[in-house]
Formats: structure tokens, sequence, C-alpha cells
């Protein structure tokens, strides 16, 4: 099992805890991973991270739905 922590989703917030990735960045790798045999992928993410509003959370909660389809 591979486990990535980026601990935010939007990209205000993830400056806000000092990533140095983007919100593209994240959706780029699971792009590349989803499509990946013989391991399964989890990600992290905060529950109420610096940055976060409405918007970023539903945005959050859209690609966790869509991740677990997958």
């Amino acid at each position: 099992m591979s486990i990535l922590s980026p601990d935010g989703f939007s990209n205000a917030t993830l400056k806000a805890l000092g990533k140095n990735i983007t919100k593209e960045d994240i959706l780029a790798s699971y792009q590349v991973l989803k499509d990946s045999d013989g391991f399964e992928v989890s990600y992290n993410f905060f529950k109420n991270p610096p940055g976060q509003d409405l918007v970023t959370f539903l945005s959050l909660l859209r690609f966790t739905l869509t991740a677990k389809r997958n």
C-alpha cells in the first residue's frame, strides 16, 4: 500500500501548510497511480486545515469520493 499525505487539497491550503506541491500535482499523481497494478493508494488529508473554505472542502470531498470508487 502506498500512502500519500498532502494534508490539504487546495493551493491556498497547501501554501498555508508550507507544502511545496499544488492541487494539480495531487491530481497528476492520482492519474498515474490509479492505473498502476499491484498496490493500493491511500491519501491522508487534515480534517480542517488552514485556508480551507466550503468550496475547497467540497472539492476535496469530490476527489475522495472519486478516488475511493477507483
